[in-house]
């Protein structure tokens, strides 16, 4: 009888460690899947996969996508490309994308870059959608390029309140004509820690890329 006891404690004990250790994975579970969807990326194409599209031009002589060289080492995948024009005695090349926003508190930019001169990065609030109207508050940062590494910028602000769209703006100044290259942009609620490939290619790496086969 002792025995029979024991043995029905035991049982009773491992259910009892089972059912807590499923329910603490999957609390798990939601909190990084809330945290994943969080750090959802809003910019279309911001890994320039095959092409430039979902990017306006604002300088520069065109817009160009390359697969000679991109910010991960991705074989499958490229990076954008702006050769600058002469504006204002500076040679400048800029590229933007609005953005539609969805009640975030904050937004944190990445932006992966290459080149001569210096680069910023900018972001424009405005009250509408489209980003045509209603100017409201921005954030700004810059960095010194390197020309033959690419280098990561990131900024981070508080959209206003009435804030429905914000304008990511990408520019590279030089006192010579120089090629923007820019890749791996994103912009989350989150720093984006979750996001596919955030941490990088392994160094045997080649197919798939990391940011998807």
């Amino acid at each position: 009888m002792t025995f029979a006891i024991a043995g029905s404690r035991q049982r009773f004990v491992r259910r009892a460690l089972g059912r807590s250790v499923r329910g603490a994975l999957m609390v798990a579970l939601a909190i990084l899947g809330s945290a994943a969807a969080a750090a959802q990326n809003l910019v279309l194409n911001g890994d320039f996969h095959t092409d430039p599209v979902g990017w306006d031009l604002l300088l520069g002589t065109q817009l160009l996508w390359t697969d000679l060289t991109e910010e991960g080492g991705c074989a499958a995948s490229g990076s954008g490309l702006v050769p600058s024009e002469l504006a204002t005695g500076v040679h400048r090349a800029a590229i933007s994308q609005c953005i539609r926003l969805h009640d975030e508190p904050n937004i944190f930019a990445r932006v992966r870059h290459q080149g001569y001169g210096t680069f910023t990065l900018r972001l424009d609030f405005r009250t509408a959608l489209n980003c045509a109207a209603g100017v409201l508050t921005w954030a700004t940062t810059t960095q010194v390029q390197d020309p033959v590494s690419w280098q990561t910028l990131l900024l981070s602000a508080v959209p206003p309140s009435n804030a429905n769209g914000v304008i990511v703006t990408l520019r590279a100044e030089d006192g010579d004509p120089h090629g923007m290259l820019v890749d791996g942009v994103s912009v989350t609620s989150r720093w984006p820690i979750f996001l596919d490939g955030f941490d990088g290619n392994d160094p045997e790496e080649n197919t798939p890329c990391r940011w998807g086969s």
